[in-house]
This record gives structure tokens, sequence and C-alpha cells, in this order.
């Protein structure tokens, strides 16, 4: 079976990411440690497992974009994953308003307040 999905995904140094996780996590317990951005999912959750099984369980947010219907797809051995059914588009930069919760699409800027990810 083919485990690349759509094309093989790369990440640079994830053993940063699990070291910088855990930095965070003791200085604040209640830091996400790391959040990943996972866009466009396609019913496919192969990234955020190989994400999970490298840096370690538990120990980053997976946020999951898809206009799909795939949120009953998560395998329950993911943890922290969290669906989000919008896509990504470009940002506005004219826009200064807050994003209206519902909407189809939102910028990069719009979703991490919508998620409360802006520090």
């Amino acid at each position: 079976k083919n485990m690349n999905g759509d094309g093989p995904k790369w990440v640079c140094d994830p053993h940063r990411i699990r070291k910088l996780a855990a930095d965070r996590k003791a200085k604040d317990p209640n830091s996400p440690g790391c959040v990943v951005y996972s866009i466009g999912s396609g019913g496919s959750f192969i990234f955020e497992l190989g994400m999970q099984k490298e840096i370690g369980e538990g120990v980053c947010e997976y946020h999951i974009f898809d206009y799909g219907d795939y949120e009953k797809k998560i395998p329950k051995e993911l943890k922290r994953a969290y669906y989000h059914k919008w896509g990504l588009q470009k940002q506005d930069p004219n826009n200064v308003n807050d994003p209206i919760p519902g909407e189809a699409y939102y910028g990069l800027r719009d979703t991490t307040k919508l998620l409360g990810h802006e520090q």
C-alpha cells in the first residue's frame, strides 16, 4: 500500500520540534507544545500519524483543515486532533475586521485568530 497519500511530505528537524515542545510545556503546562496546521487532508491522516509517531504522542496539537466531510475519519490513535471544515485562502491585507465564524475559507491570519493561536 502506498503510504504517501497525495505525495511525500517533508518536515525539517522533527527532533527539534520535540525538544522545543517539551521546553514550552515545562514553562507552561497549558501550552499546546507545538501546533501543526495540516491543510487539505482529503480524508487521509497519514501525515499527522507520521508526525505523531516521529515527535511523540500528545506532544503536538493537529489542526486539520478541509472543507470535505472527513471529521469522522480521524483515527482514534491520533491524539489532540481538531478538524476544521474550512479551506485556506490568501489573506486580504486590507481587512482589519474580526473573522466571522462559519465561512468556507479564511486567510492564515484569520485562522490563527479564530483558533486563538495568535501568540
